[in-house]
C-alpha cells in the first residue's frame, strides 16, 4: 500500500491531485492490474506499456505514471497520470523507498545457477510459520520482476525472500544494491547463461556480486562443496563478517552428515544434530534443507520443530514432482522436470536416476534442449552422453535443434529418437512406455515440454 505523499517522497514529482490518495498496489500489467492499483508503464524490447494506460485505468488503476513526452498522445486521461522522466527508473526508486521503510524487516536474497526457485519458495513456507513472510510472485526475479516485487512488499512484512537473476554481466549488483539484504544465500555455481560470459570462474565472480551491498552484521551462505567455493568465500570476505557454508564437506557449518537406515537425511548445524523425517526423492534437496535449518537458527528458531516443518515440503511444479501414473492398465512414473534444464541440473537429474531405488527400472529420457549456452552449446550438450551411456536408458528422444547432437552420437546400443519440436513426443511416449517405466522429462521451458507432461498426467490413477 502507498500514500500519495509516499510516491511524491519517493519520485519526488509532483503527485497533484493523489497526495492524499491511497494506492493498493504497483503493477506493470493492465490486464492483471487489482483495483486501486498504481499503473507503471515500462517500455520493452517488444512493447511500450504506454500503450496499454488507457487499458489499466479501464481494469480498475487508480492512476497512471507517464512519461512526460506521452502528455499529448494521453491527453483524454491527463487527470489521471503522474509524469515522470523515466518510468523503469520510477519503478526503482519505489522499490528503494520501499525497503528503506521495511528497516525492521529481514531480507533474505538468493542466487545460484540452479535450485533457487525452490529454496525461495522452500524457506518462504517454513518460515511463515513464524513470521509474516514475503517473496516473489513466481520467478520475478529480474531486472524489472525484483524492483516491482520490493515495490509491493507489505508493511507488516517480518520477513522477505527475494530470489535474484541473471543474464547479463552487472545485473546482480544493480539488484543488490536495491535489495541491501541482509542474508545472502548462493545455491550453487553451474554453467546457466555461459553464452554471455566467458567461464564458470565469471559466472562465479558475477554471483558473488550478491553480497556487495552486505555489512559486517550481516550474513553470507555459500556452497561448501562447489569447485568455486574459495572465490565466494573471498568476496563474501570483503563485507560480511558472519560467513556459513553448506554442504557434505566436514568443514561446512550447516553439514549433510549421512542417511540412516530408513533414509532419512541427517544435518549437523553449528554442532546440534538434527534429523529430519522427510523422504527426499531427490539427495540434491538435501542441500535445500541444510540451508533452511541454518537460517532457521540464525533467526534463532527451535531447530527440533523448524524440521517438523520441512516434512511438508514438495516439489514445485516441472522442478522433479514424481506422478505415479496409469495408461491402458500399464502402471508408470513420470519425473517432471520441464520447467528448465540447464548443464548442471541435467548432471544432477541423470545422476539422480542412477540411485539404487531405480536401478531395476526401466528407463526413457526426454531432453529438451539447453539454452543461452551461446558457442559452447554444442559442447555442453555432448557433455550429457557420458552419463547416459552409464546410465544405459532403455530409449532418450531428444527435443530442438541443439540436443540432436545427442541422438546423433549416442551409442547406438540406446534407442534413441529426435523431434525438432515437442509436439509428436506425447505419442512417442505411448508408443515405447511398459509397465513400471520411469519417464524422466527435462527441458528449458521455451521448448514447452511442460506440454507433454500435462498430457501424461491426464493418465493419473
Amino acid at each position: 500500500m502507498w500514500t500519495g505523499i509516499e510516491i511524491d517522497l519517493a519520485l519526488n514529482c509532483k503527485v497533484g491531485a493523489f497526495k492524499d490518495s491511497i494506492f493498493n498496489g504497483i503493477s506493470i500489467n493492465s490486464k492483471k492490474i487489482c483495483k486501486g492499483d498504481l499503473f507503471i508503464p515500462i517500455k520493452g524490447a517488444r512493447f511500450d506499456g504506454h500503450n496499454f494506460v488507457y487499458e489499466a485505468l479501464k481494469n480498475g488503476a487508480y492512476a497512471a505514471l507517464a512519461e512526460r513526452p506521452y502528455s499529448k498522445k494521453l491527453e483524454n486521461v491527463k487527470k489521471k497520470l503522474i509524469f515522470v522522466d523515466d518510468t523503469y527508473k520510477s519503478l526503482v526508486k519505489l522499490a528503494i523507498f520501499s525497503r528503506k521503510r521495511a528497516k525492521n524487516s529481514i531480507i533474505i536474497s538468493i542466487t545460484g545457477s540452479s535450485g533457487k526457485t525452490t529454496l525461495k519458495e522452500w524457506l518462504k513456507e517454513v518460515l511463515s510459520n513464524y513470521y509474516n513472510t514475503y517473496a516473489n510472485l513466481g520467478n520475478l526475479n529480474n531486472q524489472i520482476g525484483v524492483p516491482l516485487t520490493l515495490a509491493n512488499m507489505p508493511l507488516n512484512t517480518n520477513v522477505s525472500v527475494l530470489e535474484v537473476g541473471m543474464n547479463q554481466p552487472g545485473e546482480i549488483a544493480r539488484l543488490t544494491k536495491i535489495i541491501k539484504p541482509n542474508i545472502a544465500i548462493i545455491t550453487n555455481i553451474g554453467s546457466a547463461h555461459i553464452g554471455n560470459f566467458k567461464t564458470k570462474k565469471d559466472i562465479a565472480s558475477e554471483k558473488s556480486q550478491i553480497f556487495k551491498f552486505l555489512t559486517k552484521n550481516d550474513t553470507a551462505i555459500i556452497p561448501k562443496d562447489d569447485e568455486y567455493f574459495k572465490i565466494l568465500k573471498k568476496q563474501a570476505s570483503k563485507k560480511s563478517g558472519n560467513i556459513f557454508s553448506f554442504g557434505k564437506d566436514k568443514d561446512s557449518e550447516f553439514k549433510i552428515i549421512s542417511y540412516q537406515k530408513q533414509q532419512y537425511p541427517v544435518f549437523l548445524i553449528n554442532r546440534n544434530k538434527i534429523i529430519v523425517e522427510f523422504q527426499c526423492p531427490d539427495k540434491k534437496w538435501e542441500y535445500n534443507i541444510a540451508v533452511i535449518l541454518g537460517v532457521a537458527q540464525l533467526l534463532n528458531l527451535k531447530l527440533s520443530q523448524v524440521a517438523k516443518k520441512v516434512l511438508s515440503l514438495r516439489p514445485l511444479k516441472g522442478r522433479g514432482m514424481l506422478n505415479e501414473l496409469t495408461f491402458n492398465k500399464t502402471k508408470f512414473t513420470l519425473i517432471d522436470e520441464s520447467y528448465n534444464s540447464n548443464p548442471k541440473s541435467l548432471e544432477d537429474s541423470l545422476n539422480f536416476l542412477s540411485q539404487k531405488q531405480f536401478v531395476k527400472r526401466r528407463k526413457i529420457i526426454v531432453i529438451g534442449d539447453m539454452l543461452e549456452l551461446g558457442n559452447r552449446s554444442k559442447i555442453f550438450h555432448q557433455s550429457v552422453i557420458p552419463y547416459l551411456e552409464r546410465l544405459k536408458p532403455f530409449s532418450v528422444i531428444t527435443v530442438g535443434i541443439f540436443s540432436k547432437v545427442i541422438h546423433d552420437k549416442l551409442n547406438k546400443k540406446i534407442s534413441s529418437f529426435h523431434f525438432n519440436s515437442y509436439e509428436n513426443v506425447y505419442n512417442k511416449l505411448i508408443e515405447l512406455i511398459s509397465n513400471h517405466d520411469l519417464i524422466m522429462i527435462k527441458g528449458s521451458n521455451s521448448i514447452e515440454l511442460d506440454k507433454v507432461c500435462a498430457e501424461l498426467k491426464k493418465k493419473k490413477n
